[in-house]
């Protein structure tokens, strides 16, 4: 199995071996790694970083994350993905491929922060992935967000946090922070991608907020 990778202290990126397990990193070119085989550890296994592992870890590395939350929405993904290959992991069900020439894992987290939280842990953990898209529909805030118009965040906000009087409210207590910035190099990427895939469709940038409830009357759309 070779479903993520480590950087071990030789400086080397190793996959990841034996059944939900890894090189532990501890080297002199000899590694302890778990395997599945009884549950027990194995130790001092011989570092073998053939060409071949590096490819997969090249691999690996490159694959896209996609993420949705609802079942409508994955399907539309999934409708659109060659090569499927489902792999079920912490009760998620990770369809790896290919969209658009490209390698791909999607993955339906569930409605929810918590939920979603967990599904980022595993495709981080497994997958070693080392961005996310997430994607799906949303309700538009914006005065001029209508309906079938792309919104692309630029950073983040959840606008159920509130620890007061602790800590202001929408900080994240013990960050000091209530926003976080994507990365602006992917979505300028993203930006650029939606003009050339769907050039009739107006894209906005933003900020973008999330919570575990569904805001649903005028007065809490007005208030965010």
């Amino acid at each position: 199995c070779a479903c993520g990778e480590q950087l071990c202290d030789c400086g080397a990126r190793h996959p990841w071996r034996g059944w939900h397990g890894w090189c532990r990193l501890n080297c002199d070119q000899e590694h302890a790694s778990w395997g599945f085989d009884g549950g027990a550890w194995q130790a001092n296994q011989p570092c073998q970083l053939a060409a071949s592992n590096e490819e997969v870890v090249s691999s690996i590395v490159s694959r896209i994350p996609i993420v949705s939350a609802m079942q409508e929405e994955l399907t539309a993904v999934l409708a659109l993905m060659h090569g499927q290959q489902k792999q079920t992991i912490a009760g998620r069900d990770f369809w790896l491929g290919q969209l658009h020439g490209r390698e791909v894992v999607v993955v339906l987290s569930r409605i929810g922060k918590v939920a979603a939280a967990t599904t980022a842990t595993v495709l981080i953990e497994r997958f070693g992935v080392q961005s996310l898209v997430f994607t799906g529909v949303a309700g538009g805030l914006h005065a001029d967000a209508q309906v079938g118009d792309v919104v692309v965040a630029t950073e983040f906000l959840q606008h159920d946090m509130d620890a007061s009087p602790l800590f202001p409210r929408y900080e994240i207590p013990l960050t000091g922070a209530s926003r976080f910035k994507t990365d602006v190099n992917l979505s300028e990427q993203l930006i650029a991608a939606v003009k050339t895939a769907l050039p009739a469709v107006r894209v906005h940038s933003g900020l973008v907020v999330s919570g575990d409830r569904f805001v649903s009357t005028k007065q809490e759309s007005d208030s965010l």
